[in-house]
């Protein structure tokens, strides 16, 4: 793209949380907070296991950031979308819904199939864009268990709320 006005920048979310108007409940605190609010417990596998995380408009805010800033400063560029005070082990996750939903139980069920773990640096977004997230996790939470007891979201585990079992229906 050298001598044209194309810009290419690439941009990495975290794991998505929060309520959207296409809700996706096969991310870990999306299906968390749904099995807080309707089962009364949150099951955690393994529990190791890094994960960043971001609400979906703190999402959107940093795609905007990146088509908002100057080509010298994102031509070219990687950056993650998230924030370092959001990297949390998924027992830190299982907890700390638990906590924004009282009586909530956290269930340790064993190892994980998925071994994935990734803690993840959002430094450079920070420094270079300055994005820095308006949402925490506890935000996210709240704002789903509202859509859940309130009947915006009827069955959380119906297919069209998880990409692999709608994809393939």
């Amino acid at each position: 793209f050298e001598g044209t006005d194309v810009c290419p920048t690439i941009v990495r979310f975290a794991t998505v949380y929060g309520g959207s108007r296409r809700m996706r409940f096969d991310l870990v605190v999306n299906i968390m907070t749904a099995k807080a609010v309707k089962d009364g417990a949150v099951r955690v596998f393994g529990g190791d296991q890094w994960r960043p995380n971001v609400h979906c408009q703190d999402a959107a805010s940093g795609l905007i950031a990146c088509l908002e800033g100057s080509a010298e400063r994102v031509k070219n560029e990687i950056f993650n979308i998230g924030s370092d005070e959001q990297n949390y082990k998924i027992q830190e996750l299982g907890e700390l819904v638990a906590k924004c939903i009282p009586g909530t139980k956290v269930e340790t069920m064993g190892e994980s199939p998925d071994r994935r773990s990734y803690k993840v640096s959002f430094e450079k977004a920070r420094q270079v864009l300055g994005f820095t997230p308006a949402f925490r996790v506890e935000d996210g939470v709240a704002e789903m268990q509202r859509m859940l007891e309130n009947g915006v979201v009827e069955n959380y585990q119906a297919d069209r709320y998880y990409n692999v079992r709608y994809i393939y229906k």
